[in-house]
């Protein structure tokens, strides 16, 4: 896993980033679409992607799951899955 900063903020803060991030995904690719600067199929999926995150960080927060909890338990999962990976798929 790629080393991260020791931030410590609330499910709700990144929630408040992901909005914010949405509102802008939603202007900046509707004048990119109507200008033929990307496609709207592009613009579309790039939104709903970001739509995913929103989804998950909305979970963490209705389950009392902090990002640095799932990102330990994730770990432990990767580990357990490596060797089994590993036995199965080569290096």
């Amino acid at each position: 896993m790629t080393k991260r900063s020791k931030l410590q903020a609330p499910v709700e803060e990144y929630l408040k980033e992901v909005n914010t991030e949405l509102r802008f995904r939603e202007q900046v690719y509707a004048k990119k679409v109507q200008d033929g600067k990307m496609s709207r199929p592009l613009a579309n999926k790039r939104y709903l992607l970001m739509e995913d995150i929103r989804t998950v960080l909305e979970e963490l927060s209705r389950t009392g799951i902090s990002i640095e909890n799932l990102l330990e338990e994730l770990a432990k999962i990767g580990n357990k899955a490596r060797p089994v990976q590993q036995k199965l798929f080569g290096d």
